[in-house]
């Protein structure tokens, strides 16, 4: 149970009372601390790493330090009137210049289902652009966007925008587009997700999904919650797979269906991560 804390006995400072002694007052009569460098903040630095705290819980990057010093240089970039493309004002990389084209069409392909022009988009709707508009094959298309790289929001929504304009999204859709790489079929009847069987993963999922629907439905931010407590250390290629591929009712709740669908994601993943690091 998760710990309260009660409020009955809070009471408002009295208006005339006496305020505590300001830290300046209390350093220059600390003989330990007065001869020290009084230090000041540089201006805007609340705002600075508010906004950068709000990124980091928002993409949660396996590599922190990587992707810190990428969405800096994108800030300082924009900044001084360097844009970089559309990834480099949101902290990237930008889509090199051969790129760019499909990238384009790939944002222009994604907003047309975008009636509300949110810029987001529910992830059936993007895999149906990759395999529709560019011509990708079904596991093609959730490899794309299955990858660490795209960042699924707790509403089970993805920013296409950041997705078109993401350069190694947009290289692997070139990729398949060139050489039509076809995956292997990873279903075996001895297969293990990361090292359980059928049963074992099913009683870990089902605890999991007991523990978050709490006796009623579960909607997408419960489901991916509940993804991150399993105490298999599911990755987020795992998590973005089974998210883009379990459907919802009328109500906006998880329909877990079957636990083989789930089992056969994770296999899914393992090949497609793979493949990921031969391409690296």
């Amino acid at each position: 149970s998760k710990a309260t804390v009660s409020v009955l006995n809070w009471r408002p400072c009295p208006v005339n009372s006496t305020p505590m002694a300001s830290a300046d007052t209390f350093r220059d009569q600390t003989r330990a601390t007065k001869f020290q460098q009084k230090f000041t903040l540089p201006p805007c630095f609340a705002d600075v790493l508010k906004d950068y705290t709000r990124e980091v819980l928002r993409k949660q990057p396996e590599d922190i330090y990587a992707w810190s010093s990428q969405y800096f240089t994108g800030l300082a970039l924009k900044e001084d009137g360097v844009e970089g493309g559309a990834a480099g004002a949101r902290g990237g990389a930008a889509v090199p210049e051969g790129y760019q084209k499909l990238s384009g069409m790939l944002e222009a392909a994604f907003a047309e289902y975008d009636s509300e022009r949110s810029g987001h988009l529910f992830p059936h709707l993007m895999k149906r652009v990759l395999i529709d508009s560019a011509g990708l094959t079904t596991a093609q298309a959730l490899f794309v966007l299955s990858s660490p790289s795209v960042a699924m929001q707790l509403n089970g929504t993805l920013d296409y925008t950041e997705v078109a304009a993401d350069p190694s999204i947009v290289q692997q859709v070139a990729y398949f587009q060139k050489t039509g790489h076809e995956f292997d079929d990873p279903f075996r009847p001895d297969a293990t997700a990361h090292g359980l069987s059928l049963d074992e993963l099913q009683g870990e999922l089902t605890s999991a999904f007991a523990n978050a629907a709490a006796g009623g439905g579960m909607n997408l931010e419960q489901y991916m919650q509940a993804l991150m407590t399993v105490p298999v250390q599911l990755t987020r290629r795992d998590i973005n797979l089974l998210v883009l591929e379990t459907p919802l009712d009328g109500d906006g709740h998880v329909q877990i269906g079957e636990y083989t669908t789930l089992f056969n994601l994770l296999l899914q993943a393992a090949v497609f991560t793979e493949f990921e690091s031969k391409m690296d």
